[in-house]
């Protein structure tokens, strides 16, 4: 038997190193992907000790962060766009309590909140941090903001619209209803028109969405019922001005006889120019296509002339991963969803997501 040369043997030799190479390669590559080739790095600009949405909002030329110790006090940061952290520190508990108050909202430089039914506010200037908190309205069990200045302040049988301009809460209008049993209101002026949407517990077990023209001049429109055996949990309530249309979304648990729970979202939208609604539609978020185990809080926004929804679930095309990570969908004029992208590609639970 002829001995091989060593030139063969050598070759030999090399492409099996190649090969094996090659494979631990492909391998190592498996392990870190998660779902899109064209993921970036995360990178942390802020931490919060609470499971809880951050707030967050152009500042200047930068960002500010606002999340919250475990405590309930606010941890704050002034970020510019490429990430670098210029101003940080936090505020004492006598001045917010996160654990203790409801509808926290950041606008420009000033966070309002409400506490002990009351809606108050912190304004932040930078180098000094948060002022003690002022009061702007009493008796005032709810707030939202719409479309970005217009302000609805509500308590169980009243509702007060007002514009914010140039950090200012100006009164436009007042409502009172006849039940006392409003749970949440929005109202909306743009362009010289308005409507006002109502959402109002019916019963222990059902709540009615609907809404109307600001002057009542006829019958309210019912957008959908949300209903529940027992129990019903709503809030976490987002929306969306785009080219005169609104696009709301409100998360509820449903609670069944024996005690299951549901998580579903209640999404319609309305085109304010002629008060028609453009649709009205109910998720079950455990069944939201592509996602599994949809986060119950989540957002909407506004990114050129689309209206996006960003939220928390696990990525069902990812085989790798069995944790949450932030996706974010694009919504059509019928409320479906499109372009579903997932963003983060953590090993660690990623959700409180905010646009």
């Amino acid at each position: 038997m002829k001995n091989l040369p060593i030139k063969t043997i050598a070759l030999v030799i090399l492409i099996t190193i190649l090969a094996l190479g090659y494979h631990t390669y492909i391998h190592l590559n498996i392990d870190r992907e998660r779902f899109d080739n064209s993921w970036g790095y995360e990178k942390e600009v802020s931490i919060s000790e609470m499971n809880a949405e951050p707030l967050i909002v152009s500042y200047k030329d930068n960002i500010l962060v606002i999340s919250y110790k475990e405590s309930g006090a606010l941890l704050y940061k002034i970020i510019s766009k490429n990430g670098k952290i210029i101003e940080q520190g936090n505020e004492e508990i006598s001045k917010f309590n996160k654990n203790k108050v409801g509808n926290v909202e950041l606008v420009g430089n000033e966070i309002y909140f409400i506490e002990d039914n009351n809606l108050y506010k912190l304004a932040f200037n930078e180098g000094d941090g948060f002022s003690n908190k002022i009061i702007v309205k009493k008796n005032i069990e709810g707030f939202n903001i719409v479309a970005d200045s217009n302000f609805t302040l509500y308590n169980s049988k009243e509702i007060y619209s007002y514009d914010y301009t140039d950090g200012k809460l100006i009164e436009k209008d007042y409502f009172s209803l006849k039940e006392d049993n409003l749970i949440d209101a929005f109202v909306l002026n743009k362009n010289g028109n308005s409507i006002i949407i109502t959402y109002r517990k019916l019963s222990s077990e059902e709540i009615v969405i609907s809404y109307n023209l600001a002057n009542f001049d006829r019958e309210p429109v019912e957008i959908g019922k949300i209903k529940s055996t027992y129990n019903i949990y709503i809030g976490k309530t987002k929306n969306a001005y785009n080219n005169g249309i609104i696009t709301i979304s409100t998360s509820f648990k449903e609670y069944g006889q024996q005690g299951t729970e549901t998580l579903k979202k209640q999404i319609y939208s309305i085109n304010l120019k002629n008060q028609k609604l453009i649709y009205s539609t109910l998720i079950n978020s455990n069944k939201f296509k592509l996602v599994n185990n949809f986060e119950d809080f989540s957002d909407l926004g506004k990114i050129g002339n689309d209206v996006y929804l960003i939220g928390s679930g696990v990525n069902r095309d990812n085989q790798y991963v069995n944790k949450n990570d932030i996706f974010i969908t694009k919504i059509n004029s019928s409320g479906e969803f499109y372009d579903i992208s997932f963003i983060s590609n953590t090993f660690k639970y990623s959700q409180n997501p905010v646009l």
